[in-house]
């Protein structure tokens, strides 16, 4: 049964609001986005705010992504942002509109919220009040990258990131010399 959550942007912080299509998913958390309906054509790339989704080499990466894929295909998608990251990707809130199955029809879906109250992504911030509520119910039902907890996975992306660092680094000082 689909989870339908329903918040709508009251922040001051939001400046804008767009409609796109989607080109692209990167991975769970970050798309590439085409402005829409009377605006330029162009393109951009949007990071989900408030969530963290697995990176692509990482266990559950192309499912989170296949998921939000799924979720975005073929649908106009409603998109407020506020500011840009390090990256200078546009961090926003992604809104799709859902039909519920039932007369009263249509109704708003918070994308971010949907990828982790469905197990696809962790809420970014621990004492998000909103998030982690949704985040907790997902680990309970074992949903998305939940479905086989062990000791071992799920890996926060933040921690593979990191690792991932010092790989690369420790690589890079074995080899000072080779510039190739």
């Amino acid at each position: 049964m689909p989870i339908y959550i329903y918040i709508s942007p009251e922040s001051p912080r939001w400046r804008k609001s767009v409609w796109i299509g989607v080109k692209r998913v990167i991975d769970g958390d970050t798309i590439v986005g085409v402005r829409s309906l009377g605006q330029p054509r162009t393109e951009h790339k949007y990071r989900l705010v408030s969530i963290d989704a697995p990176e692509r080499r990482q266990p559950y990466g192309h499912a989170a992504a296949r998921a939000l894929r799924r979720l975005l295909a073929d649908r106009a998608i409603y998109v407020y942002t506020a500011g840009t990251d390090r990256y200078r990707r546009t961090l926003a809130v992604l809104y799709i509109q859902l039909w519920n199955g039932v007369a009263d029809g249509i109704h708003w879906v918070r994308v971010n919220d949907w990828m982790v109250r469905q197990g696809w992504a962790w809420a970014y911030n621990r004492n998000d009040a909103v998030l982690r509520p949704l985040e907790n119910a997902a680990r309970e039902e074992r949903l998305g990258l939940w479905q086989e907890v062990d000791e071992e996975t799920p890996v926060h992306p933040r921690t593979f990131r990191r690792l991932q660092r010092k790989q690369h680094t420790r690589h890079k000082k074995k080899n000072p010399g080779d510039k190739r």
